[in-house]
């Protein structure tokens, strides 16, 4: 873009930054400030850190009108991830859009504690000669949508890793394999259709999971950004949130190797109900709070008299 001459009557970067500010303020949009810079870096291509060293920059009609259809988006409560087709998970680079969930942060939380638990296992087990595995170790990303679980193990674990990314929806999978190639680790990974355990083969040393887990009741008293965008298959455990819960806890037993590690996403006050749910089959069964001091991780390991 070029610098704008004193006098003249084109709108530059932090007129129509200020202007977007002041109109998602208006509609209720929570963070109008960083959502305004985020869809400006996203209409003229700057990097977000960068838009304060081009405030006196020139912007063209076809980037202000980008820039006005983005914000009117924003208004209309689509979230910004959709907008822009990025979110960060793990430190890394996810495309999202309204065929699957946006990584929370929250998640982070579960896939730290695995990577925490392949490094560390790995590590300690006597059949591996030299630090290296005689095998590789066998995840799976169960109710995988985006792949940030699975993807970000693949990418991020220190040991060697086979990722089976699986969910329901097609779409989610479609989504999941483009962030494999984003990410570089397409070689490690493979990917199957399949409603939970109905079309998985073999064993696993660790079971991932982010399911469905909000109340049904709950769903239309959602945020619009969540309700209205995200989809609601992704969201829905049912009746007391617990439905898709059930299904793993009496299942996933018959797809874990002998001491096989399961490591799910709870709601905030599902941690009770959802240990007595594993203690039928597993042991070691604990839960792991966020910062806030909320039911965030549950894990469990396979008995191994199953």
């Amino acid at each position: 873009m070029n610098k704008t001459n004193m006098g003249n009557m084109e709108k530059t970067v932090r007129i129509l930054y200020k202007e977007g500010q002041d109109r998602l303020a208006e509609a209720g949009i929570h963070d109008a400030v960083f959502d305004a810079r985020a869809l400006m870096s996203f209409a003229v291509d700057i990097p977000f850190r960068d838009i304060p060293l081009h405030y006196q920059d020139a912007v063209s009609d076809d980037q202000a009108l980008r820039y006005d259809d983005l914000i009117g988006r924003r208004i209309r409560k689509e979230p910004l991830q959709y907008i822009t087709g990025e979110q960060e998970f793990m430190g890394l680079s996810f495309h999202v859009d309204s065929r699957v969930l946006i990584p929370r942060l929250d998640t982070e939380i579960l896939c730290e504690e695995a990577l925490e638990y392949i490094n560390g296992r790995i590590e300690a087990e006597s059949e591996y000669v030299s630090g290296r595995p005689e095998r590789h170790l066998r995840v799976l990303d169960l109710c995988c949508g985006s792949g940030a679980l699975g993807l970000s193990i693949a990418a991020l674990s220190d040991k060697e890793t086979d990722v089976v990314l699986s969910d329901i929806s097609r779409d989610a999978l479609d989504v999941a394999a483009e962030n494999a190639e984003r990410l570089g680790v397409s070689d490690k990974v493979t990917f199957v259709k399949s409603d939970l355990f109905e079309d998985i083969q073999g064993d696993f040393d660790l079971i991932v999971c982010n399911p469905p887990y909000i109340r049904s009741d709950v769903i239309l008293t959602l945020d619009e950004e969540v309700r209205g965008h995200e989809p609601v298959l992704a969201l829905d455990g049912g009746s007391d949130g617990l439905d898709v819960y059930r299904r793993i806890a009496e299942e996933t037993p018959g797809y874990l190797k002998p001491q096989g590690r399961l490591m799910m996403e709870t709601g905030f006050d599902q941690g009770e109900d959802l240990k007595g749910l594993l203690e039928a089959h597993f042991k070691d069964v604990r839960i792991k709070k966020d910062l806030a001091g909320l039911d965030r991780v549950i894990s469990a390991v396979r008995r191994t008299e199953q």
